[in-house]
């Protein structure tokens, strides 16, 4: 696997409730991959048996905690649907490497055969399945990482607390274009 180096990211999240009840449910998945791989590195000895170390499961955990919480939490101001926030470089970085490592056991990589078992068995408590891990944790990073002009533009707007205009208006019509294209309302 290619080692990226990634910049903090300004994203705009939707305050839409089916993205954040997946984004909460992704994040869950990722709690108890961190749990096992932690278990499994402290008490087997076997820091390989979910490919990834324990941490790097955590740091992608505990940022879905933190946009899920901050999301679900701090109501809209000002009647906006949308939240500014940043993710940090080292924060994508986990993501990323959470979500190659998801592929390859759904791929049937022997060397994920423990991940892929614990994933199994924990998405059927919810009745989903393991494709859908991967298909979620993928439109979370797709909202984290859309990097377009309006993204940035509207970024702007509410760092500086601009008054609406038509030309934010576009801007958000653009955004949620590009968010129904992966599913999700705005």
């Amino acid at each position: 696997m290619t080692k990226r180096h990634l910049a903090d990211q300004p994203c705009i999240i939707p305050r839409d409730s089916a993205w954040v009840e997946e984004t909460g449910w992704i994040k869950g998945v990722l709690e108890s991959v961190a749990a096992a791989a932690y278990t499994a590195q402290t008490h087997t000895g076997d820091a390989d048996q979910y490919v990834l170390p324990p941490l790097t499961y955590q740091v992608a955990a505990d940022t879905l905690h933190d946009i899920y919480a901050r999301i679900s939490d701090e109501p809209a101001r000002d009647g906006t649907s949308v939240l500014l926030l940043v993710v940090q470089g080292h924060e994508l970085e986990a993501l990323w490497s959470v979500l190659a490592v998801l592929r390859r056991a759904r791929d049937g990589d022997g060397d994920a055969e423990e991940l892929s078992r614990l994933v199994t068995d924990y998405v059927r408590e919810s009745s989903r399945a393991f494709t859908d891990v991967i298909s979620t944790l993928e439109r979370v990073l797709t909202m984290l990482t859309l990097d377009i002009p309006a993204v940035r533009e509207l970024a702007t707007a509410l760092l500086v607390k601009q008054g609406p205009s038509e030309e934010l208006r576009q801007a958000y019509a653009q955004l949620c274009e590009v968010w129904r294209s992966v599913g999700i309302s705005c």
